[in-house]
């Protein structure tokens, strides 16, 4: 599996270091939601008795980028920006009820009906 990853891409120090792989497009989701599995998070807030919900990922600014490619967002507004006052990690944000919720739904359909289950459960 080690060789595996490495082929396409992704060897040692992969927080600081980790480069776009070179993968089929049609596994582009499928890479995002593994990544979002390890790397990402759903919040939920409430402000004004209103329910708030964001899409998280974190990792290098080349990766991001990449996955941006296969990420829905209707409205095309999300945030990138540097995470934690580190000079190579990154945060991707999705915020708004609307955009993370079409966001999820077009990263599940159609994704092998193989969603990993610890992100998946809360997303429903």
């Amino acid at each position: 599996m080690q060789n595996a990853l490495i082929d396409k891409g992704v060897g040692y120090n992969k927080s600081y270091e980790l480069k776009a792989p070179n993968i089929d497009p049609k596994y582009g989701k499928a890479f995002v939601l593994g990544l979002f599995d390890g790397d990402g998070s759903i919040t939920h807030t409430v402000s004004n008795n209103q329910d708030a919900y964001a899409f998280r990922l974190v990792g290098t600014k080349d990766i991001l980028e990449y996955c941006l490619q296969f990420l829905y967002i209707y409205d095309n507004k999300y945030y990138l920006t540097l995470a934690h006052r580190c000079e190579q990690t990154y945060d991707l944000r999705v915020i708004g009820n609307y955009r993370v919720c079409q966001l999820f739904e077009d990263l599940y359909k159609d994704n092998f009906n193989k969603p990993m289950k610890r992100k998946f459960d809360r997303f429903v």
